[in-house]
């Protein structure tokens, strides 16, 4: 089954450290940052070339990190670097990920020239204490103006990235910051449940008593309280953590991860899942670089900074295609496709787990095959998913 590709393409500095951050990153970029993209591009043109034939690649996103610190003749250049290799669709969703404190007048338009055509922005709270508290980097008045300046440029596709169950957060609080982020007309949101990572400061204080980690029912409350508002606002939920504005602005990258279609990953500690096989990079910054310059272009391996490459059993893909497609609640699992790609029946070879929870009303088998989570159990769904691991 012929399918669009993806790409992702991480970049790891930022310019300070978020305090429940545990991404792969790097406060100290120095003088890395021009020679990690020349690793970069030399990743991409190498994967590129070893893979033949190539179908069209349909959605490109800059992750990170902080790809927004880079300066636009940057992220032009990576971007070129892509067209050069890989042949595009006619109108590829290009994201960037963007500290709402770095996207000034100049840098929105920039952007807009050089082919980025969707914005994700930090956003995380409508409080400037809050955002003080998480260690991010912008203001209350920094979102609204960066959002200012990308409309302004044309930009049609902006996403907001909110945080709930930040400690100290009130009912309250969440609320006004829905209220907030409405209030600038995103055309997407995505709300994510406080995660207190090991190794972070926000960790670090939780253990010495300086900050108190929310309980499992605060966290379901903001998010049942979230599902009521958007749904009373008239956005489509669209995936467990995802609302749009409209079916068109939905995020075709994440649709990408999320239906199982092949995608490659570039940079430090990427990811990729392409021909049943997937990869994962080096996640030491220094190590990949090192890794990528000593590689002999005379042979273009395919992974040129993989740490690990594994062929995925078929009962894992298809475990895996049930899994993520009953994270997106309005399309749910498409069973006639599954049984294409796999050459089984879903009904069959999952019969047990559809049976035990369609009876309790937690997922839903319509007329036309497609399998689907009741949303209101959409935030303990990890608790259904265990019946299918």
């Amino acid at each position: 089954m012929k399918e669009p590709w993806s790409l992702y393409v991480h970049i790891p500095f930022c310019k300070t450290r978020c305090s429940y951050c545990d991404f792969v990153t790097s406060a100290e970029a120095g003088d890395r940052i021009p020679r990690y993209l020349r690793a970069l591009e030399r990743e991409i043109e190498f994967t590129a070339r070893s893979l033949v034939p190539r179908d069209p690649v349909h959605s490109v996103y800059f992750g990170g990190g902080t790809p927004s610190i880079l300066t636009q003749d940057q992220i032009e250049s990576v971007l070129n670097t892509i067209r050069a290799n890989f042949r595009l669709s006619g109108s590829p969703e290009i994201t960037l990920e963007a500290n709402p404190g770095d996207l000034g007048a100049d840098q929105a338009e920039r952007l807009n020239e050089i082919g980025v055509n969707r914005l994700s922005l930090g956003v995380q709270s409508g409080h400037d204490g809050e955002l003080w508290r998480m260690g991010r980097r912008h203001t209350v008045a920094d979102t609204v103006q960066a959002v200012s300046a990308a409309r302004a440029a044309g930009f049609k596709n902006i996403s907001f990235d909110l945080i709930f169950g930040y400690p100290g957060q009130s009912q309250k609080d969440w609320r006004e910051s829905l209220e907030f982020a409405l209030s600038l007309a995103p055309d997407h949101l995505s709300l994510y449940a406080l995660s207190i990572e090991d190794g972070t400061a926000l960790e670090r204080a939780v253990a010495a008593g300086n900050a108190v980690a929310p309980s499992g029912d605060e966290l379901a409350d903001r998010y049942e309280f979230a599902l009521d508002f958007l749904r009373d606002a008239g956005w489509n939920h669209y995936e467990i953590s995802n609302w749009s504005r409209t079916a068109e602005s939905e995020s075709r990258h994440n649709k990408q991860y999320w239906r199982q279609g092949p995608y490659l990953g570039f940079g430090v500690a990427a990811h990729g899942y392409a021909y049943h096989s997937r990869s994962a990079n080096i996640a030491d910054l220094d190590a990949y670089l090192n890794a990528v310059d000593s590689c002999d272009a005379r042979f273009f391996p395919p992974f040129p900074a993989a740490a690990e490459t594994s062929m995925q059993p078929s009962q894992e893909e298809m475990r895996d295609e049930m899994i993520f497609g009953l994270r997106m609640l309005r399309e749910g699992v498409d069973l006639a496709r599954f049984e294409k790609r796999h050459g089984i029946k879903a009904e069959s070879h999952f019969h047990s787990f559809i049976e035990k929870h369609s009876a309790g009303g937690r997922v839903t088998l319509s007329a036309d095959r497609k399998l689907r989570l009741n949303p209101r159990y959409a935030f303990i769904s990890n608790q259904i998913f265990i019946d299918l691991v």
